[in-house]
């Protein structure tokens, strides 16, 4: 999986679940948000230097075991009461108390085995934070935080390293089996054309040894 579809896959998760709220990554500017505002931010890629290698049909693969913080914010105006019997009415801070129960939701069954058929995997880094202090808007009385740590595989096909991931395909007839069909794009910065892309690298899946013994 690469960066730019893990964006996108846990956008629309949490997207799904705040349906009443303007969900947005961190960069991005809002005009009228809602009353209730979630923004996202990805920080830096960790990963091994070295990939762990496999062949499939005859190709080099290598896998990155990736891991990736992913941090929640919720902003809300809170929940509105009033005090019996005197004319006083107020906001409740349920920030914190609405995001521990999005992070249920990422912990539940369904959750789970969306992520299982992803190949992703989401868990708490601590717990949620109340950090209303550091609201610098008037649209929203209240703030929350959570980090997660994101698990998921980026995947090398190639001898150069630059196919796409889909170029592995399963053999219909034999589901258990794959083999390469050649797939790659130019990246939007220019990089991994065809030349490169169609490289190909000879390899050895046997070596046969001969013992001799000194006299």
């Amino acid at each position: 999986m690469i960066l730019n579809e893990l964006h996108k896959h846990l956008y629309d998760l949490t997207a799904d679940y705040f349906a009443g709220a303007t969900v947005i990554w961190a960069q991005e500017k809002i005009v009228k948000p809602k009353p209730f505002l979630v923004t996202l931010r990805l920080g830096n890629v960790s990963r091994p230097v070295q990939p762990i290698s496999g062949v499939v049909d005859g190709t080099p693969c290598g896998y990155y075991p990736s891991k990736v913080p992913f941090e929640v914010n919720l902003y809300t105006k809170g929940a509105a009461f009033s005090v019996p019997g005197k004319m006083i009415a107020a906001a409740q801070n349920t920030a914190v108390n609405d995001l521990l129960d999005f992070v249920n939701y990422l912990n539940s069954a369904f959750v789970v085995n969306l992520c299982h058929n992803l190949d992703i995997d989401i868990s708490i880094n601590g717990t949620v934070n109340d950090v209303s202090d550091y609201i610098n808007d008037t649209r929203w009385q209240y703030r929350a935080m959570a980090e997660f740590s994101v698990g998921f595989t980026q995947t090398a096909v190639g001898a150069t390293g630059i196919l796409l991931e889909s170029s592995v395909k399963e053999v219909p007839e034999r589901p258990e089996e794959t083999h390469i069909v050649p797939e790659w794009q130019p990246t939007s910065s220019g990089g991994g054309y065809n030349k490169l892309a169609m490289e190909t690298v000879g390899y050895f899946e046997d070596v046969e040894i001969k013992e001799e013994q000194e006299e």
